[in-house]
């Protein structure tokens, strides 16, 4: 992974920042929606950058020759934040937390951060903020290698509080593939990370999100 981030981060930082918008909120949430408590909230909007064209060939090729998956996020925050990158396992229909929650800095109220993700979520993760060489890294988990989807975040960007979960990518895993004819596991979108109900028919399933504290 180390091997990889000089390339991406040289890749990221030729590609134009893209505007964070508004977008409606989404159905009450039944999973742990906020996770830190703030006497201030900070506001924040996080987008995944679409890519097209060369740039997006260049990051499919990362993420294939990674072995994971490689995702640019564009973020704007009312005041000083910082990031956490949170792995979660599903447990008997509650979502527990695999990785330690450690927080990386934000610089400014905007910026851009890359994500990586091992080929099991539940494996490890790495963050690197673009412009000033910050980010963290997390490996110490039990991998399962077969039989396995996710799926990502999709659409416009995202308004949330600081201290919230804000879910950026689900991966289901099974070990004989029920309900697929190729024998891989189904996919769901990301927003059933606040519905864990709808996943307990499969084996395992992770969720990785993000959560902004405020900074100030």
């Amino acid at each position: 992974m180390k091997k990889l981030l000089p390339l991406i981060l040289a890749l990221a930082l030729a590609l134009p920042l893209a505007a964070c918008g508004a977008q409606e909120a989404g159905p009450a949430a039944t999973a742990p929606l906020k996770v830190l408590e703030e006497a201030e909230p900070v506001g924040v909007t996080v987008v995944q950058r679409e890519l097209s064209g060369e740039a997006k060939e260049v990051f499919d090729a990362l993420s294939r020759s990674f072995g994971g998956q490689v995702k640019l996020y564009d973020y704007e925050s009312d005041g000083a934040a910082a990031v956490q990158v949170r792995v979660y396992s599903l447990e008997d229909g509650a979502w527990e937390l695999l990785s330690p929650p450690a927080a990386c800095a934000l610089p400014g109220g905007e910026g851009s951060f890359i994500l990586c993700l091992e080929g099991c979520f539940a494996e490890g993760w790495s963050i690197q903020l673009l412009g000033n060489g910050g980010g963290g890294r997390w490996k110490d988990g039990e991998a399962k290698t077969a039989n396995t989807s996710y799926s990502w975040t999709a659409g416009g960007p995202i308004e949330a509080l600081s201290g919230e979960n804000i879910p950026v990518a689900l991966q289901v895993y099974d070990e004989a593939g029920p309900g697929t004819a190729s024998g891989g596991s189904a996919v769901h979108d990301v927003s059933s990370f606040f519905a864990p109900e709808s996943l307990a028919d499969h084996d395992a399933a992770y969720a990785v999100t993000l959560v902004f504290a405020g900074a100030g």
